[in-house]
């Protein structure tokens, strides 16, 4: 039996390495091949225009010959029937259509040059699609390079990494220019961090993107907490507040109260009360949120700072698991009732 499942498995594990190889062995010679020939493709299309052109202009001026018809009609019928061999590349439409010229049917060629074209411009979607795909796989990867070299205290390398995702790869991610803003922070590019935390902010704004803005807000505070400033610190994470309890978003206020609270157990000597007066109500919201991770986080903050504190969770403890347990029994009795077909 466990020979059986041993082969079963090195089975599987067999076909998907070769499938995986597969796909990268496909997308290794479809980048040779690009490099191979993009630019020799360039050349002759410019080259086909041009004699295309001359092509057309030599039909407009001279009435074509029966003959030249009669062959040009062969010509494209051939040309169609052959796309249903098989084997055989079909000629591109475009072929077609000059051969429609030469017969003198111009509106039937007009007909299959727009077609062509339309179909060209699908398969261009496709292909931007695809770089865009690229150009975001790129940008993960030197968002990971960024976070491992920050993490290492190489400031060099995760300024290079950060270049790179904020210049070379697509700038309609703000989630990767966002995280690049925190690789600058923890790096010490304190500077390039407030910048393009600024530039984040003021895009969520103009789009009436708030979660983003409180987000920008909070790294604003971890950036200038890092560089030294906490009454500026203080600023944004009030900011952010604002916006969070006026959208609802308890999981973000609750971040916010955190860093407030961590600002004043930072100072020396703690601001003892005013630090518990911000841990107590991200504890009440990280509860009414269900994330009892990060309410264990908070009050392990709180007792560190002073046992005796923690005293002070216990009830609102109890009210905030009572609360969500009576929040979920009423969406529950306000559910439909499903009527049992016999």
């Amino acid at each position: 039996m466990w020979v059986q499942l041993g082969t079963s498995i090195i089975g599987v594990v067999w076909i998907l390495y070769q499938f995986n190889k597969l796909r990268v062995d496909n997308e290794k010679r479809l980048h040779e091949y690009l490099e191979r020939h993009l630019e020799k493709k360039k050349r002759a299309h410019a080259e086909e225009r041009t004699q295309t052109l001359a092509r057309f202009d030599r039909a407009q001026s001279s009435p074509p010959g029966r003959l030249r018809v009669i062959a040009a009609k062969i010509a494209a019928f051939f040309v169609k029937l052959w796309k249903y061999v098989p084997f055989v590349k079909p000629a591109p439409p475009i072929s077609i259509a000059v051969l429609l010229v030469d017969a003198g049917n111009t509106d039937e060629a007009q007909r299959q040059f727009s077609a062509r074209a339309a179909e060209l411009l699908e398969q261009a979607k496709l292909y931007e699609e695809q770089a865009e795909a690229k150009r975001f796989e790129a940008g993960n990867a030197y968002i990971y390079a960024g976070r491992l070299a920050a993490a290492a205290g190489d400031g060099e390398a995760a300024r290079l990494a950060i270049d790179h995702v904020l210049q070379d790869v697509d700038g309609s991610d703000l989630d990767a220019r966002e995280l690049a803003s925190e690789i600058a922070r923890k790096s010490g590019h304190l500077e390039t961090a407030r910048d393009e935390c600024d530039k984040l902010y003021r895009i969520a704004r103009r789009h009436g993107d708030r979660k983003r803005m409180a987000r920008a807000l909070r790294l604003k505070a971890a950036i200038h907490r890092t560089g030294g400033s906490p009454v500026l610190a203080r600023r944004a994470l009030e900011d952010s507040i604002k916006i969070e309890k006026a959208d609802l978003n308890h999981v973000g206020a609750a971040v916010c109260f955190e860093h407030l609270g961590d600002l004043f157990a930072e100072k020396q000597p703690p601001a003892k009360k005013a630090a518990r007066d911000n841990y107590l109500p991200a504890i009440e919201r990280f509860e009414i949120a269900l994330d009892y991770m990060s309410v264990a986080r908070v009050r392990a903050k709180l007792e560190k700072l002073e046992p005796t504190l923690t005293q002070h969770t216990l009830a609102s403890t109890f009210v905030g698991r009572l609360g969500a347990w009576l929040t979920e029994l009423s969406t529950r009795l306000r559910a439909p009732v499903r009527k049992i077909e016999a």
